[in-house]
């Protein structure tokens, strides 16, 4: 899973996250449900600029969550790595 990647800090795993929902949005949403267009850029350039951010701020919530979550299921004495 994405967000498994320890070697990576969560914010980058969770912007990471972010890209999957972003990119149906955009590629799919936008064009096949909506007369926007591709990116939804019929309806000028807020939009994709306005997906890309608060899926990045979901991406990144939810990745802090899965970190703070994970943190509280460790046993007693199991070492924490910092991110």
């Amino acid at each position: 899973f994405l967000i498994a990647r320890p070697s990576w800090p969560w914010w980058a795993q969770g912007l990471l996250l972010s890209l999957g929902p972003t990119a149906v949005q955009l590629l799919l949403v936008f064009p096949l449900k909506t007369p926007a267009g591709l990116l939804g850029l019929g309806l000028g350039a807020a939009p994709p600029l306005l997906v890309v951010l608060f899926n990045a701020a979901w991406g990144l919530v939810a990745a802090l969550w899965l970190r703070q979550t994970a943190v509280m299921r460790m046993p007693a004495g199991t070492p924490q790595t910092s991110g």
